[in-house]
């Protein structure tokens, strides 16, 4: 439901994307993009409640995190509010979402089983990238202007059935 909001909020031109947060009462004029993003952060995280929900809590808090501290990221321009940005959201999402799943489901002990903590940083880190280049193909190929929300649903849930099958591969 968290990737379905940002595609909510974030499709469009950027004037749409700019009115569709203005909708949902989040005032743009006079406010930095990093406080805009916590704010959009505040109403699509869930109340992290159970597991799921932390998880998915915790993989929107680093995305928007990651967005934000890019090298770049402008504080001040609007104009970031765009498709561009929609990518970035839910490729993002997803990706941190999959790897916090991956993390808790295979069990943690199992990834780093003897391991250094520099070779437990690499392992996290090639993890990441590895869930997060699928994840960018997939969204980058299938998540374009005039897709409908039942193509991004049928993208979204099959990332995810893919994913859990590799998780479960890994148990």
């Amino acid at each position: 439901s968290i990737t379905v909001g940002i595609y909510d909020l974030f499709s469009g031109s950027s004037a749409q994307v700019r009115e569709n947060l203005e909708n949902i009462g989040i005032k743009l004029e006079g406010r930095s993009n990093r406080d805009i993003f916590n704010e959009i952060c505040k109403r699509l995280a869930p109340t992290p409640d159970d597991l799921d929900n932390s998880i998915a809590n915790k993989a929107l808090n680093e995305t928007i995190s990651e967005i934000v501290s890019e090298e770049g990221f402008d504080t001040s321009d609007l104009g970031v509010f765009n498709s561009e940005m929609l990518n970035k959201m839910v490729s993002g999402f997803i990706t941190n979402y999959i790897f916090e799943k991956l993390i808790h489901q295979t069990g943690y002990g199992m990834l780093i089983k003897g391991k250094s903590p520099q070779e437990i940083e690499t392992t996290e880190e090639n993890l990441k990238d590895y869930i997060g280049s699928i994840v960018r193909h997939v969204v980058k190929k299938n998540l374009h202007e005039g897709v409908s929300k039942k193509d991004v649903r049928k993208m979204i849930n099959n990332l995810y059935e893919k994913s859990y099958g590799v998780m479960e591969s890994m148990a």
